[in-house]
This record gives C-alpha cells, structure tokens and sequence, in this order.
C-alpha cells in the first residue's frame, strides 16, 4: 500500500517556517524524520501548492559560441585529405565525435 499523500499541519508549519523554500532546503526537509516518507520533489509541489515561496535555481546560460556541423567537419575533413568533398558523404552519417577525433588525427 502506497504512502499516504496527506500532509499534516505539522508538516505545512514546517514548510512555511522553511520559507523561502529551494532545493536544498527540501533536501534537507525530506531528510527529516517528519518528512522521510516524502519526495524532494513532493514537498517542492507541496509548498507550491500551498503558496509558500519557492526559489528555483537558475538555469545556466547558453554559451554563445558557435556550433559545428557534421556538414562543416565533412568540408574540413575533405580540405585536409585534398578529397573531393562529395566522395566523403559517407562520413556524414558518423558521430559528431568520431568526426572530430577524425579531425584531430589528420591535422
């Protein structure tokens, strides 16, 4: 029989004095012996539910550095044999880390 999904008051004060809440701090909660049959990720729902502020971390930004298609390290990889670029279109169904350590080897 699966845990009761019931929070008690208890728990919800402890919550709310946990406020603002992130997910350390519901790691920590679900650590507690009054949250141990509970989820990290239940108790971040759980607060939500109830209003209590919750702070999400930050997504880490993109890097702005430009991508490498499998079509350019085929061209590269052609330059470098002196090859004809279509007798190399085999190669574009490899991996793009096969392709680069091909790269690598030749140069």
């Amino acid at each position: 029989m699966p845990a009761s999904t019931t929070y008690t008051n208890a728990m919800i004060a402890e919550l709310k004095a946990q406020s603002p809440l992130n997910h350390a701090k519901a790691k920590a909660l679900a650590a507690t012996d009054l949250f141990a049959t509970r989820s990290v990720k239940s108790i971040i729902a759980k607060a939500k539910s109830e209003g209590i502020d919750y702070v999400a971390a930050a997504r880490p930004a993109k890097s702005n550095t430009p991508k490498i298609t499998k079509a350019d390290l085929v061209a590269s990889i052609a330059v470098s044999l002196d090859a004809d670029s279509g007798s190399l279109d085999g190669l574009r169904g490899a991996t793009t880390a096969a392709l680069t350590a091909l790269m690598a080897n030749i140069a």
